[in-house]
């Protein structure tokens, strides 16, 4: 391909990207015109009904005024439009809009080409050699070299030292040197917050990417998580904007050197020479840039943060199997629709119930995943302090079961004649076997003996629990068999 090819296809691509498309055709000085009075120039991010109602008297105003290439629809009908071209971004409760890192750089492409100062300037040049220099000294390997730059500049610190120690006078700086330098500031600053909005986008692309790739793996269900798991936690990582940011951030969270810049901006707006040109509103967006700086920077952290946590919520709470399955389906109905075209002709019909056949459900899902409410339990109080003095073995079995073998061994040795149990049995017992759970224990061993009998009336037990007190039962009368009546239940 030769190059005059490849370049015209390159741009080619970069004309179709919405940083472009914003700046063509008839709508575009509209369309920014808007934008840039909406949002300023340090704020990205407004809420969705404002947004409606400012975009909607910003167009009310420009037909009123009979300017042609305006919009059509209202204030909310716009914001859409330019969600869906890229310009503007919703936010998943739809309660805010965002401009995209494409917005936000052809506005500042604008802001660039509007501007009344020149970039050309004394300040600007001598930057961009002292760059070049530091950069092509950290890149030096040779050791010799960088020793040598060293003890250069120590030499040159020193004799300045000892020129003001002589008493020499300060160098004056016009205002015009510090001005240049002011603006330029602001050139570079202006540029973050296009960067951080790219470094959010790009991670969310690659959150997209991830939940695909998920979709598609056909390896074992806990092995696609355990690998989508480290690639969620490297997602800072894994493009070359997040390593950038990933390494930026590192000096943008540094409180104390970013307390420093807003010191030295402070001082360079309040110079004497520099008050009196600037207006109070480039002041305050001089003084905002650490602002700018600092809130983008922990604002694309936070998205990083919640796109990771988004990512490994999906991944735990996805279920493999009911997806592929689902796939299965649809792949089926598209291949029997491709073979029913091959054969169908343009006005066949398909007959179709207006109302499908009811579908016999087992079990119908009423509540969705919530990751608010997959909280663990409260921890359990403490109670080792109210616990109950411990129970000996002998208390234990005050409490226990009945007396089976004392209660038999009473049964059988009461001999013959005409006697009840609650009568002439139980009462002879000792009183930790006259409990009421003993009692019950004599109609258990009766229900294996042939020597007792039920007479169809009832008795009272009297029975005498643990602590002393008593407590009456009404149970069935049980008196003694005679031998003839035994021997004959036997033949």
């Amino acid at each position: 391909m030769s190059s005059i090819v490849a370049e015209h296809s390159r741009v080619a691509s970069a004309f179709d990207e919405p940083t472009l498309s914003l700046l063509r055709g008839s709508l575009a000085p509209a369309n920014v015109a808007i934008l840039r009075t909406a949002f300023s120039q340090d704020q990205k991010t407004q809420a969705a009904a404002r947004l409606h109602q400012v975009v909607d008297a910003l167009l009310r105003e420009l037909r009123e005024r009979g300017l042609p290439h305006v919009p059509d629809g209202d204030g909310r009908d716009v914001c859409m439009l330019w969600v869906r071209r890229r310009w503007l971004t919703r936010d998943v409760d739809g309660t805010t809009y965002t401009l995209t890192s494409h917005a936000m750089q052809a506005l500042g492409l604008v802001r660039d080409l509007t501007r009344d100062r020149v970039n050309l300037s004394e300040h600007r040049i001598k930057n961009i050699v002292d760059t070049a220099n530091r950069l092509s000294v950290a890149a030096n390997p040779d050791v010799e070299a960088r020793k040598q730059r060293i003890r250069e500049q120590i030499a040159a610190n020193e004799a300045e030292l000892a020129r003001l120690d002589a008493g020499g006078q300060l160098e004056p700086v016009s205002a015009d040197y510090i001005l240049e330098g002011l603006v330029e500031l602001q050139d570079l600053v202006s540029g973050l917050p296009i960067e951080f909005a790219r470094v959010g986008e790009v991670v969310e692309a690659l959150q997209e990417q991830l939940r695909a790739d998920f979709r598609a793996d056909d390896r074992p269900a806990g092995e696609i998580v355990a690998d989508f798991l480290v690639r969620a936690d490297d997602l800072t990582i894994a493009t070359p904007e997040g390593r950038a940011f990933e390494g930026a951030f590192n000096l943008l969270d540094d409180d104390a050197l970013l307390d420093q810049l807003r010191t030295d901006i402070t001082s360079l707006v309040n110079h004497p020479d520099i008050a009196s040109v600037l207006s109070a509103t480039e002041k305050r967006a001089m003084v905002g840039i650490v602002r700018v700086i600092r809130d983008g920077a922990r604002e694309t952290m936070t998205k990083i943060v919640d796109t990771v946590e988004t990512l490994n919520t999906f991944i735990r709470s996805r279920n493999v199997a009911e997806d592929r399955e689902l796939d299965r389906v649809l792949m089926q109905v598209e291949d029997a629709l491709g073979r029913w075209m091959l054969d169908a002709g343009p006005r066949v019909e398909v007959p179709a119930a207006l109302v499908p056949d009811s579908a016999e459900i087992t079990y119908l899902r009423e509540k969705f995943y919530d990751p608010a409410s997959d909280v663990p339990l409260d921890p359990l109080n403490e109670t080792e302090d109210e616990r109950p003095d411990s129970m000996s073995l002998e208390d234990l079995r005050r409490f226990g079961g009945p007396h089976l073998e004392v209660l038999r061994l009473a049964l059988d040795t009461a001999g013959d004649g005409d006697w009840t149990v609650a009568t002439h049995v139980f009462p002879q017992l000792p009183d930790d076997v006259r409990r009421p759970v003993d009692a019950l224990g004599v109609l258990h061993l009766v229900a294996d003996r042939d020597d007792l009998a039920r007479t169809g009336q009832t008795e009272l037990y009297v029975t005498r629990r643990p602590d002393g007190s008593e407590q009456v039962l009404l149970m069935p009368e049980l008196k003694p068999t005679s031998r003839d009546e035994s021997h004959d239940d036997e033949l």
